[in-house]
């Protein structure tokens, strides 16, 4: 499980060494780093990675519309992306949510659910 930029390192972990993690909740992922941050194009960002991922590797990706800090298309975009490449992936989007959503109970049961807390 990962938030903001530990999102972010975990999409590419799960692309980089495939089959070490079976399954990975990221929260408010900045997933394609090049357009969250321009600047930034030197960074690794999961979505170079997705042609990668192991098909049986779970991912959920969870965002709020409330997010100022890293838009929910980022992260569905990059699920879209790893769904094209069969991965078992799923976004969900809460109309409540902000960045620091970390302790919210909407988080919790899929962490669960998927044996990751």
């Amino acid at each position: 499980m990962g938030h903001g930029g530990g999102a972010a390192i975990t999409g590419i972990i799960i692309g980089r060494s495939p089959k070490i993690i079976q399954g990975a909740i990221l929260i408010s992922c900045p997933c394609v780093v090049p357009e969250w941050r321009p600047e930034w194009r030197h960074s690794l960002s999961p979505h170079e990675f997705v042609s990668s991922v192991d098909p049986k590797t779970v991912v959920l990706a969870m965002a709020g519309v409330r997010d100022m800090d890293v838009a929910p298309d980022f992260s569905k975009r990059y699920i879209k992306m790893l769904k094209t490449e069969k991965v078992i992936a799923r976004c969900m989007v809460s109309p409540y949510l902000d960045h620091n959503t970390l302790q919210d109970p909407f988080i919790r049961p899929p962490a669960k659910a998927i044996n990751l807390c």
